[in-house]
């Protein structure tokens, strides 16, 4: 089993970081995340969102973070669900394609523009993908910040300022422990910003697209490991053209 005892670490810090703050911050509950890698991955799609819409429950308010022992349960959790080692398991992006059929009244993958697209650009990849019917798990998957309300949505400015430069850091070692073929951030620039002045990303010129904002060389000590692309979030975005933008991103094709 890969060694993920880094980012369990880092987790941790950020953690004692918001309880530290917890006065500062506002008191609703937190979930925590960590990467997840598909048990079928081989290296070629690692995608990137903003921060998990949901995740995990019961999670910790801030101010419960101010106690080691919830700090330790929070983050034995996150971590044991984003290897694949509670009850989800054994593959724990299995579930992303499990409900791709689900009842309408259901949380389906089908119906998230951030899902959809991942299944499409990793067909032109890996043109066997669509017809698994566990293609999720050929993916990794992660977001920019790993601390966000446990009822869903992003974090606000105060969460995100507590936990940027670390997870900067454990996005870099992400990076650095999965070594993606092709990094597609499907965040905007204006999250990704921070993470992608790194000098692993090696932006290259402007690109000329309506959803694709930053794109270039994926980079590890030097030498280039793949590409990479920033996009606009696909939501409300039209599909087929953010799909064809993100991957003449990957190709390192000029767009029209």
């Amino acid at each position: 089993m890969m060694d993920r005892t880094r980012d369990k670490s880092l987790l941790r810090a950020m953690a004692q970081e918001i309880g530290w703050a917890a006065n500062a911050l506002p008191t609703e509950p937190l979930t925590g995340f960590l990467a997840a890698r598909g048990e079928a991955y081989q290296g070629e799609l690692m995608w990137v969102g903003r921060a998990v819409n949901g995740w995990l429950k019961p999670g910790c308010t801030p101010a419960a973070l101010q106690d080691e022992s919830r700090i330790d349960a929070l983050v034995q959790a996150v971590f044991d669900k984003a290897l694949g080692l509670d009850e989800d398991g054994p593959c724990p992006l299995r579930w992303v394609a499990n409900p791709w059929s689900g009842k309408k009244d259901d949380y389906n993958t089908a119906r998230s523009a951030f899902w959809r697209t991942a299944k499409q650009v990793l067909a032109g990849l890996d043109p066997s993908a669509p017809a698994d019917p566990t293609w999720s798990s050929r993916l990794v998957w992660s977001n920019l910040y790993k601390f966000a309300p446990e009822k869903g949505w992003n974090p606000g400015a105060k969460v995100i300022a507590r936990q940027q430069a670390l997870c900067r850091e454990l996005l870099l070692h992400e990076i650095a422990t999965f070594r993606p073929k092709r990094l597609v951030l499907a965040t905007g620039l204006d999250w990704a910003k921070p993470f992608v002045s790194a000098p692993c990303f090696a932006v290259e010129a402007e690109p000329k697209g309506k959803y694709l904002d930053a794109y270039g060389a994926l980079m590890l000590d030097g030498e280039p490991i793949g590409r990479f692309v920033v996009a606009r979030h696909p939501m409300g975005k039209k599909e087929e053209c953010w799909i064809k933008e993100v991957r003449k991103g990957l190709e390192g094709s000029a767009l029209p």
